[in-house]
């Protein structure tokens, strides 16, 4: 199995747990040791949090069993790579990472599931927490997808390209093209990102006083970034349509897109409108302070 960036970084301790379980009697009892403690990880925390916190286990707490058996399986087929590819499991390239993602969504799913349990009933300092941790969950997500669209779209389509316009003993500048366009792709993605660290800023405001001007300004700040990227997104899309309808002739594949950030527009709106409500919530402040 090829152990890439899909399968980290179950793959690589299958590796290691392999070539320890082939090295002598210790090493396979040592190996089949860590093996049965990393797949029942999830469950030891389960039993750990309910001695310290004296609560009986929920619903969501079931993900958390599921995992211990994702793991049983998947740590398995990691150390028995040949498994994975054979009738027993039935071939398909990529098991090996799509048991890896799998087993990420239930992690991503428990976490997002007990965050939106712990936000019911607590105050709003909890609550903006709560938000600066997902609002940096996004951002880190944001550019990791950037990076592996590099290995997993850009680099295998380029060379696809390359071999064809060598068959082809062409000169098109489809590969070149190819760069241009993911990056100008992503260019909504960074602008997002900056979005979310004014954001990030403007809940620090929240946390610390929601009646400041400082807040307000923040607030304001953030509605203003989003609209200028709201207005970067659209230029960007007509630009990349229009370039590749003036250099038709070079590519031999394009793809033209009509792209409306819907989501940023959205979120744009949102912040226009939060800053409005704080200003009249200052405002309205003010004036009871005035009257006492």
């Amino acid at each position: 199995m090829n152990q890439d960036i899909f399968t980290f970084p179950f793959g690589q301790i299958g590796e290691a747990l392999r070539a320890l379980s082939l090295a002598s009697s210790a090493g396979n009892i040592a190996a089949m040791i860590i093996y049965l403690l990393i797949s029942i990880l999830p469950v030891l925390y389960l039993v750990d949090r309910v001695a310290r916190q004296k609560k009986e286990p929920d619903a969501i707490d079931i993900l958390l069993i599921m995992m211990s058996v994702m793991l049983f399986i998947m740590m398995y087929l990691m150390v028995n790579p040949g498994y994975v590819n054979s009738n027993l499991y039935g071939a398909m390239p990529g098991k090996g990472g799509a048991l890896a993602m799998t087993f990420w969504s239930m992690v991503v799913g428990y976490a997002v599931l007990k965050c939106m349990k712990a936000s019911v009933g607590t105050d709003e300092k909890k609550l903006a927490k709560y938000l600066k941790l997902i609002l940096t969950a996004v951002a880190v997500t944001i550019v990791a997808e950037i990076v592996l669209g590099i290995f997993t779209e850009v680099v295998p389509a380029a060379r696809g390209v390359r071999e064809v316009d060598q068959l082809l003993n062409s000169d098109y500048n489809t590969t070149v093209f190819l760069w241009i366009k993911y990056f100008a792709d992503k260019i909504p993605s960074v602008l997002n990102i900056f979005v979310i660290v004014h954001a990030i800023k403007m809940v620090d405001q929240l946390r610390a006083d929601r009646y400041s001007q400082e807040t307000i300004s923040a607030a304001e700040k953030l509605s203003r970034i989003c609209r200028i990227s709201v207005t970067v997104m659209i230029i960007t899309s007509i630009a990349v349509n229009l370039s590749q309808f003036l250099i038709w002739t070079k590519v031999y594949k394009a793809n033209y897109v009509v792209d409306i950030p819907l989501f940023s527009i959205a979120m744009c709106i949102a912040v226009l409108l939060l800053s409005k409500f704080i200003a009249s919530d200052k405002a309205l402040k003010e004036d009871n302070d005035m009257i006492i």
